[in-house]
């Protein structure tokens, strides 16, 4: 199920751009200094946590964890928030062998004479949780650059 979440390095970069979404689930470091993510099922928790909670921890002063968004959430958010609609979807590589492949392709859903239609990218991505991430990181990059 692990899949399903952003990475870690995406739900930071969300955070930047203002993503402040209830989640299911948060990045912690453990003991070991080792990333976990965790579940938080309690609609109490579910409910309050907003991007960014402070932890007690072993550590000196306190450890900020951050939301785990599922990828899914991320994609509507994106829809609601900045009108940017992003998918992936397969198909058969154009060179030998020929092989079942994923892409993605995002399209701003404000598009007009001063705005692209779509931006598309045909890298041959060999999953479909590959494309997906890779979707979310041109997704994250077009806002910052807005």
């Amino acid at each position: 199920m692990k899949e399903q979440f952003c990475s870690y390095e995406q739900s930071l970069a969300l955070k930047e751009i203002d993503f402040n979404e209830p989640c299911i689930s948060f990045y912690n470091m453990n003991d070991d200094n080792k990333l976990a993510i965790n579940a938080q099922f309690d609609s109490y928790n579910i409910n309050t946590n907003r991007n960014s909670i402070p932890i007690k921890s072993s550590y000196t002063g306190s450890l900020k964890t951050v939301s785990a968004p599922l990828k899914q959430q991320v994609f509507e958010w994106f829809i609601e928030k900045h009108d940017l609609f992003g998918k992936t979807q397969p198909y058969i590589s154009d060179v030998e062998p020929f092989n079942l492949v994923w892409e993605f392709v995002i399209l701003d859903l404000n598009w007009g004479e001063d705005k692209d239609i779509h931006l598309n990218t045909r890298c041959s991505f060999s999953s479909p949780k590959e494309a997906e991430s890779a979707c979310i990181d041109k997704l994250i990059e077009l806002i910052k650059n807005k």
